[in-house]
């Protein structure tokens, strides 16, 4: 069994510092985008701040980890169905973000200014994301289908769900005022 798992090589390695440092580059576009009239930020803004790094981390694990002849049994598991739920949510997000942006501002041309669309898609990934994350995993252990393994990717998409899913309550949560 040990020699069906994937090895951790150097284009894996390299791979991960790269999506890594472009979701660092995102999120640092996204705090100069936000008013910086207060400080210590909020926690909510300090998560919205790691939405473009879960994005990016998901999607790279589907690449990564994905063959064709396993993809259909990848898609079964928790942490793959993780990676690809996020990756959907993402996309509405943005979406939905390009949507606004174009609402905002129906005679302007696009491309429409960096920092306000930095700022809309980063905070309208993590609703759509999180819920995705939580449908996919309900859907999962409804059909008795939940088997986490000990795959090292498949245990890294796990923990990007758990923290897309805990991100996503806690943003609703400091929306609603309750902490």
């Amino acid at each position: 069994m040990l020699l069906n798992r994937p090895r951790f090589t150097l284009l894996r390695a390299m791979t991960s510092i790269a999506v890594t440092a472009v979701g660092f580059a995102l999120a640092m576009a996204y705090f100069r985008s936000v008013d910086n009239s207060y400080r210590p930020r909020p926690l909510s803004l300090q998560l919205l701040a790691v939405m473009p790094c879960l994005s990016l981390w998901s999607i790279t694990l589907i690449l990564l980890s994905s063959r064709p002849p396993r993809l259909r049994r990848l898609a079964l598991k928790p942490g793959f169905a993780a990676c690809l739920a996020t990756a959907f949510g993402t996309v509405v997000g943005l979406l939905v973000a390009a949507l606004q942006l174009k609402a905002a501002r129906p005679w302007s041309s696009w491309p429409i200014h960096g920092s306000q669309g930095v700022l809309l898609a980063v905070s309208n990934t993590p609703l759509p994301m999180g819920t995705a994350v939580g449908a996919v995993w309900m859907l999962l252990f409804l059909a008795g289908k939940w088997k986490l393994e000990r795959e090292p990717t498949e245990i890294l998409g796990f923990i990007l769900g758990l923290s897309s899913i805990a991100i996503c309550i806690v943003l609703i949560a400091a929306t609603l005022d309750w902490f």
